[in-house]
């Protein structure tokens, strides 16, 4: 005789494979960055010479800091010109490229960026419908894998600025 558990065992057999099997997978640091801790001081330090730093306030305005890493979410670039663009035409992948590259070096000292890792930042597709402001999105991976949650955006006018 064949005999069928009830359907309300069955559920609570899954929940709990589903709530050990979590408990037992625990915390992953070496692959979650945000879940090493960085000393309050340091942060704090970080976030005051980003507020104070003459040669970085030249650069830009920083509205928005995030308090758990030290590092601008939001901030104002001071204006620059670049080479006119033109409006009405979508600009080339090159230009947008050049264009966003020197930018994120320009604010590289916010976010303690190297040259290298200026460098080496992925540059996602970028969004220009042809008018109005260009978009362009960073991503970093290491070892080939993207960082999870690890993106910077730039947003500039039709002239580079």
């Amino acid at each position: 005789m064949h005999r069928h558990l009830p359907r309300e065992l069955l559920l609570v057999s899954a929940f709990l494979a589903s709530i050990s099997t979590v408990a037992l997978a625990g915390s992953r640091p070496e692959l979650d960055r945000s879940a090493l801790s960085t000393p309050p001081r340091a942060i704090a330090e970080r976030l005051t010479r980003i507020r104070t730093d003459e040669a970085l306030r030249r650069v830009a305005t920083v509205t928005q800091t995030d308090s758990r890493y030290g590092v601008p979410t939001f901030l104002w670039a001071s204006r620059t010109t670049a080479p006119a663009t033109g409006n009405g035409t979508r600009l080339a992948r090159e230009q947008v490229a050049r264009t966003a590259r020197g930018t994120l070096s320009t604010l590289a000292g916010f976010y303690g960026l190297s040259s290298d890792d200026v460098r080496d930042a992925i540059l996602r597709p970028t969004h220009d419908t042809g008018r109005g402001g260009v978009i362009a999105a960073f991503r970093q991976s290491v070892d080939g894998v993207p960082v999870f949650r690890d993106e910077l955006k730039l947003m500039f006018d039709r002239q580079g600025a």
